[in-house]
């Protein structure tokens, strides 16, 4: 089981990778209107994801080496990635509810 500490952590990780996330990227509902018609803006959203997943990773990075501890690191990877894995699956797909 998991102390008090790591969990504290573990939610300071990711909670900064969401605000990053929510910050920097454009709302899910833009991506999917505009991804087709706008290669620029497809472009920049696809900047913004790798700012995005910089921010986390520097963060959960930066908890993990102050304290030892890799549980961080690890839950702002995987969050990142799911994060730029939705972005990207969005991008892509012309409608989203009907693909799944």
């Amino acid at each position: 089981m998991a102390d008090g500490l790591t969990v504290a952590l573990a939610t300071t990780a990711i909670s900064t990778s969401l605000g990053a996330f929510y910050q920097i990227m454009p709302p899910i509902a833009e991506v999917r209107t505009k991804s087709d018609s706008d290669p620029t803006f497809r472009a920049n959203v696809r900047v913004s994801e790798a700012l995005a997943a910089f921010i986390a990773l520097g963060v959960g990075g930066s908890i993990s080496a102050l304290t030892g501890n890799n549980v961080p690191l690890a839950l702002s990877a995987v969050f990142a990635a799911a994060m730029i894995g939705f972005y990207e699956y969005t991008l892509r797909t012309d409608r989203l509810m009907e693909a799944v």
